[in-house]
Formats: structure tokens, sequence, C-alpha cells
């Protein structure tokens, strides 16, 4: 069984992943703010060939370490400055993450386990979301995965030779993680580690070889980390104090939310899996004796609470548990379809969730026939791409519901979500993508634009917009500073801000040598608030104001 089942495996990740995650990924134009941002630093990485200094707009920017930078401007080396190539990584990181559960479960529960294992986690909506958009998240979640399965092989490994080896690797993958996110990756290994060496008794082994892991760790970072103190003196005061101290527990944290935030975002997360997975794992009391379910448990709890603590919270943050919770489900649902009491209950959620589908798909029709949907002339078509995949959801959980074959259920589960991330790009209103992905904006804007062209504007979502399309690395600022607050307060780039005060004044003194173009939101500003321009266009909730150089 094994022997037959190890092609059809590895068919099985991959194949899902180069249709779910790879066959749109260059589609969708890049989103504001997270893909430009990403995209846009990267490319000026490459542009500078500076490796050490992360830049955004020209500016020094320290929200980050190097790490994603890294890894984006290398897929941009291969793919050259594309959609596909933004979100390329971040796709990556997520088959990465799925090749390493398979691993390791492959060990100690087979090959048949492991790769479902693996195909829950690549089909889980949390991960698929984040592995097709381009945001970091997407690579601690990876670098994580390798510690943590590292650490577990290394603790209960029986092998002098072995436990070296993991430990070796389990620092690499925390120097990896550190380099991506911060001190983060310090604190989430740790935590779970420590308290998984208590419960198994095994705190005189960690103490023993913990410092392989350390020194390994210290060679991925010391490098960077020296480079960017000898660069950037304030680089680590302010990384450390505003990213990560004031984050966690200031009371005007960026991102503040409810301690139980999470909750509903886990749920959500874990879709398709969420109605079939509460109950099984609610069965895992009898799994408690395997060291790998206690594992896995601590691993999915212990940084759910962390992050539930925390003042400042994203969705994405708790996409590191989302690993152990696809081995728990799986190895759940395996135990719950061996017994014909757990087989009906798993076919009465699948059939719950199958009408559910089918009434979210009724509600867009219905909603489209009387007109309550947000979309403009012309776009009834995207009314049809959601009911098409909220049918197409529905039909493999109904498809779910009846089968027998456990390998049918999981993967009929897994390609229930397919169609509806396939889709999303092409089925929002134009209006939401106007706002959000100001690729058409700046595309109309471009004839305008000359070399020696200003260009200004009032957020930096719309910068980082006319940073990438055209590769400019010299936008000003008005009114909003926004995300890059840090960088415009350093002394060389304080000129790139321009108050609503002094705009008239600026637009005046740029215009005797150049010409100007300045972009506003018109919720948050008045055209009436500027001089009168020489041209106009509006695009979605954006004004974009071009003024020709004076013939003086």
């Amino acid at each position: 069984m094994k022997r037959t089942f190890r092609p059809a495996g590895w068919f099985l990740v991959t194949g899902y992943f180069l249709v779910a995650y790879l066959l749109t990924l260059n589609a969708p134009a890049l989103w504001s703010p997270d893909e430009l941002r990403y995209g846009e630093m990267s490319r000026e990485l490459l542009a500078r060939r500076d490796w050490a200094v992360p830049h955004f707009n020209g500016l020094v920017y320290f929200e980050k370490p190097i790490m994603g930078y890294w890894l984006n401007a290398f897929a941009q080396m291969l793919f050259g400055e594309t959609n596909f190539a933004v979100r390329f990584m971040s796709a990556l990181s997520a088959l990465g993450g799925a090749f390493c559960i398979v691993w390791l479960v492959r060990r100690l529960w087979g090959a048949d386990r492991a790769w479902l294992s693996g195909g829950v986690y690549l089909s889980l909506f949390i991960v698929m979301a984040v592995g097709t958009y381009s945001v970091f998240d997407s690579f601690l979640a990876f670098w994580l995965t390798v510690t943590m399965v590292a650490f577990y092989a290394a603790l209960e490994s029986s092998s002098y030779r072995e436990r070296c080896l993991y430990y070796l690797l389990a620092g690499l993958g925390c120097g990896g993680a550190f380099l991506t996110k911060g001190f983060l990756a310090l604190v989430l290994p740790l935590m779970v580690v420590v308290a998984y060496s208590l419960v198994q008794r095994r705190v005189k082994t960690l103490m023993i070889y913990g410092w392989i892991s350390v020194t390994s760790a210290l060679i991925v970072t010391l490098p960077w980390a020296l480079a960017i103190h000898f660069r950037a003196p304030d680089f680590w005061h302010y990384f450390f104090w505003v990213e990560h101290i004031h984050r966690f527990l200031a009371a005007d944290a960026q991102h503040a939310a409810p301690v139980w935030f999470f909750v509903p975002v886990l749920l959500l997360g874990l879709m398709p899996w969420t109605p079939v997975a509460l109950p099984a794992l609610a069965r895992l009391r009898g799994s408690l004796a395997s060291p790998l379910v206690r594992y896995a448990l601590l691993w999915a709890v212990l940084p759910f609470i962390f992050f539930s603590l925390s003042r400042g919270k994203l969705a994405t943050y708790i996409l590191p548990c989302m690993a152990p919770l696809a081995i728990l489900i799986t190895h759940a649902l395996g135990r719950m379809f061996e017994s014909p009491g757990g087989r009906r209950c798993l076919r009465r959620l699948s059939s719950i969730q199958t009408l559910a589908m089918l009434v979210m798909a009724l509600g867009v029709a219905l909603g489209f026939w009387l007109e309550l949907l947000p979309l403009d002339d012309g776009e009834g078509y995207k009314a049809g791409l959601w009911v098409l995949s909220f049918l197409v959801w529905s039909a493999c959980l109904a498809g779910a519901a009846r089968t027998r074959n456990i390998r049918g259920f999981f993967a009929l589960y897994m390609l229930a979500p397919v169609a509806f991330f396939m889709l999303f790009g092409f089925a929002l209103p134009d209006r939401t993508l106007k706002a959000k992905q100001p690729e058409g904006l700046v595309h109309r804007v471009a004839p305008w634009v000359k070399e020696d062209t200003v260009l200004v504007a009032d957020y930096p979502t719309i910068m980082s917009a006319f940073n990438w399309y055209l590769k400019r690395d010299d936008v000003f600022l008005f009114k909003h500073q926004g995300e890059m607050e840090y960088g415009l307060s350093q002394a060389d780039a304080r000129h790139r801000f321009i108050d609503a005060r002094g705009m008239e004044d600026f637009i005046a003194d740029q215009r005797r040598h150049h010409d100007v173009v300045v972009e506003i939101r018109r919720r948050s500003s008045d055209e009436s608030d500027l001089p009168p321009s020489d041209r106009l266009l509006r695009h979605g909730p954006y004004s974009v104001l071009f003024y020709k150089r004076s013939e003086s």
C-alpha cells in the first residue's frame, strides 16, 4: 500500500500546489499596500545593490529585517519584475512548509498520513490566502516550521549524530525566521520546545545540545546583524522597541484588537475543514499518549495564546499555528474515518457544509437579481464567478459526504476552495479593484510622466504604485507620512514630505523647472485645496492633478 501511494502522495501535494497556487499567481494586479511595498523594496534592493539596508522610495525602512526582501529579490532575478515574481516566494514557502510536515509525519505515522497532512496544510484557507499573496508571514511560517520539525526530531532522536544534525538544522531555521521577522523567531520556538521538554522530561537533553542551535542561529544572523549595525546604528533600537515592545504591549499599538480576535480568524482560517475538524479535534483525548500529538498541541496552542495576548494583531499572525493544526486535523479525521459512527458524523457535517455553500450561491444569484450587489454595468459575469466558485465548493463536499475512501475524502475537501481562490481576483467589483489595485491608475498617468517629472502622493499606498510601475524612488509625500514616518525623519529626507499648508508653494517652486503630478485620495483631500491644474484625472477614489512646467 505504501509503495503504491508514494507517487500518488507526491502528485497530490505538488499537483495541488501547481493548480491552486501557481496557475493564477501572475493574473491579478498587485494589491496595495503590501504587495506593492514588498515588490518595490526588493526592486530597490536590486537597483541599489544594497543587500544590507532596506529602502523604500529611496528612504531607510526599518519595520522588518532583510530576509523577505532577499527572497523576493531572488525571485525577481529569476522571473523579472512581474506579479508572479513578487508572489512566488510566498507560494514556495507554503510548499516548503507542507514538505516539512510530510517529512515529520512520515517518520512516525507512515507515508499515507504524511501526504494527507501536507495536503491539508496547503488547502487551509489562511495558508492559501497568504501563500498566494506577497507578505512575509508565509516566509516566517516556513522557517518556524523547519525549526519546530527539527527540534522535535532532535528531542526524539536516539542517535548522537542525528541529534546534533537536527539541533543544527533547528538553529538554521530559527536564524532564517529571525532574519524574516525578528525576535519573534526566538520566542515562539523557545516556549514550545521548553514546554514539551518539561512534559516529556527532556530538559537535560535540551540543555546539553541546545548550544548547537544557538551557535548555528548566530552563524546565520550575525553577518547581517553586524552589517546593519555599522551601516545604520539606529536600526536595532528602533526595531526592538518600536516594532516589538511597543506593538506587543502599548495601549496605542498598531492594529490593536481584543483578546478574542483570533478565535473567528482561526475558524475561518481552517476552512474548508472547520466543520469536520472541530469535532475531530475534540476526540484527541485518546491520542494524547502520542508524543507527536502532545508536541503539535503545544505548537498550536502556545503561539495562539501568545498572539492573543499581544495588543497589536493581524489575521496573518497565527499562520505559524497552521502546520501543527494540519497534523492534528489529519490524525483526528483519520481516526474518525476508521469507525462507522465517525464516518456517519463526517457525512452529516459535510452535507451541512454542502447545503451552506448552495445557500451562498443562491444568495449571490438572488442579490444580483435584486441589484443589491456592488456591481456596475457590465460586471454581471462577476456574480456568475462567485456562484460558480460556491457551486464547485458544494459539489466537492457533496462528493466527500458520499465517498468511503479516506484518500478521496481528503482530496475532495482539498479541491473544495480551489475555484474560489482561482476566481477571487477576477470576481471582485471594479470599484474595489480600482481602490486596492492602483495599476490601472498609474498606467493612465504614465503618459504624463517624464524622467524629470516631480511625483507627489498623499499616502504611501499610491507612492508605492508610482515606485513600482514607474521605476522611481523619489516620490514626495504630503499630508500623510504613514509607515514612512521614520524614514522621513532622517535629516537628509525631511524635504521629501510637504505639509498641506506648504503644498501650493511647493508646486509653484517645482513647476519652474519640472512638470508636477499630484495624487490625492478624495475622501481625505479636496481638489479645491490645491492650485488649479492643467489636467485632471479621476480613477476610483483617486484624483491625479497635472501641472505643466511654467514657460518662464
